[in-house]
Order: structure tokens, then sequence, then C-alpha cells
């Protein structure tokens, strides 16, 4: 059977009778899906138009393994991970019972986030196909997509954004296309700063993209995360999360009695949980005992 992508692979009657418990979730308005499956034993997968990443969240597994590039056999352990390219069936056979959190790209969509063409992007990740690796903080990267993809908020669209070309500058980290690039990238200068700003502070509470910052920023959108915090201190989706904390301060000092459920929709929240969780964090105390605290 054909699968037009992994999401909907791990969708499947097939999937699901070899996991213990799956599911699969997606941001609204971007490419990327995200699985996290129980498993009984290590399987391959059929080929699917786009690149994933599996990683070992819990438990352990061993498996011998082939990605197109020969043959080799892991010991899984949390933060080890393999990348599947698009287009190939993998050949996984293994035991242990293990958490997977697959993570799924189309390839033009991985082009696209590395700036980079097709046949860079195959020349940069040949080599990561030959074997597993580990780094824990491209474990907490994906894990912040998952817990991000359940919010439902509009903040979800531009953390993904930012998150997805965080974990793939990971992934090219050694390559020599991108650290050639890097040191060509462009200063982020005032006018195009205010253009983004602004953007930002005029639709706080809608959903907007990184490619649209970007675009306004008139630089690629794979750097322009990189040159927003080092010209703010604070990437992109932190700043528009702080504008939103401040908007909802505003409306809870001029509606005093307006309902913290409210003001988290009217602020760009998904819920009042979501809200109180962000106004904790940036302001130290949950919005119910900062408005009390100011009556």
């Amino acid at each position: 059977m054909v699968y037009d992508s992994f999401a909907t692979w791990a969708r499947s009657r097939e999937w699901q009778n070899r996991c213990m418990v799956s599911e699969v979730r997606e941001v609204s308005g971007t490419p990327v899906s995200i699985c996290r499956a129980r498993i009984r034993e290590a399987f391959g997968s059929p080929p699917t138009p786009d690149f994933h990443i599996q990683m070992i969240s819990r438990g352990w597994s061993r498996a011998d393994i082939d990605l197109g590039q020969g043959k080799f056999s892991v010991k899984g352990a949390p933060g080890r991970f393999i990348v599947t390219p698009a287009n190939l069936q993998s050949e996984i056979e293994g035991d242990g019972v293990f958490e997977l959190l697959s993570l799924s790209l189309p390839a033009e969509e991985l082009c696209k986030a590395a700036d980079i063409t097709s046949v860079q992007l195959k020349d940069d990740l040949n080599g990561i196909f030959r074997g597993d690796r580990h780094d824990t903080y491209l474990h907490g990267l994906i894990e912040s997509v998952w817990i991000e993809a359940n919010n439902g908020s509009p903040n979800g669209r531009l953390y993904v954004d930012v998150a997805v070309r965080a974990i793939v500058s990971r992934l090219l980290d050694h390559s020599s296309i991108l650290k050639q690039a890097d040191n060509h990238i462009p200063a982020l200068d005032v006018a195009a700063l205010r253009r983004v700003t602004e953007i930002l502070n005029d639709r706080f509470n809608q959903s907007i993209s990184l490619d649209e910052l970007a675009n306004a920023a008139g630089v690629s959108s794979f750097y322009f995360s990189r040159l927003f915090k080092h010209a703010i201190g604070h990437p992109p989706y932190f700043y528009l999360t702080k504008i939103r904390i401040e908007r909802s301060q505003e409306l809870m000092r001029s509606v005093p009695d307006l309902p913290l459920a409210s003001v988290a929709s009217t602020c760009g929240f998904s819920d009042q949980a979501h809200f109180s969780r962000h106004f904790k964090k940036i302001v130290g105390v949950p919005p119910g005992r900062w408005r009390s605290e100011i009556a």
C-alpha cells in the first residue's frame, strides 16, 4: 500500500496493530506531523514522501537497521535517533519495549527550512542515514513540538516554524554548506525590524508564520529567527507571547470583571490554561492572583 505521508502510515491499521499505544498530532497551518507510540518491537516503514526523525523518548531498543546506506546495529536509549530519508523503505528489525517520538516533514519543506536545494540536502544529510545518534537538545526540541501541537493556539504555528528550523539546523550542524552560509548572514536593519515588530503588535492575537515575518524582513526564513533574537534578545515566538501577556494585563485593568477565559481568547491564547501557564512563566504569578493584587 502507498502512503502519502508518514502521518497517514502512522494512522494505518498495520501501524496501530504493531503498537501498544499510538497518537498522531499535526499543527494547523504547517506541514509538520508528529507521532508518539509505545512499541513492542522495532519495525521498518514503507516509503513516504517525507523525511522523519525517529527518536526514543523512553525505554530501550536493540535493532538492525538499513536506511539505504548499509546495515548498522543500534542499542537505543532515550535521546538516540535515526533519520529516515524520503521515498525509502526502511529495513528495521529489533526488540525491546520503548516509546518512540517521530517527527516528519516533507522533503521540499525540509529544503525550504534549510534554505538549500534538494541536491545540497541530499549531500548534506547523506552521512546521517548511516547510523544512529544521541542529541539531548534535539530531543527537547521535538518534545516541545509535541506539546505545542496539542495547544491549538495561534502561537503554535510560529513556535513550530522556529522549532523546525532549529531541528534542521541541528541536523545540518556539521554541514560545510551551512557553515559557509553562516559567514554571509545579513544584519537585520532597523527598517526591517520595525516592519516585523509592527506585524507582531498589530496581529498579536492571530496566527503568524515565520515565512511571513522573514519576507517582511527581507531575509531567509532559515536565518530570520537568529537575526531577530540577536536584535531583540528573544526569539519571535517569545516576543509575540510577551506582547499577548502585556495586552492581557491592559485588558484586565480596563475590564476587571472579564472572565479569564475571555481574556485568553481575546489575546490569542488557545484556552485559559494555556494563558495562565504563559502568564505565570513571564509575570511570575497566575493571572487571577495578579489581577486581585492590582485591584
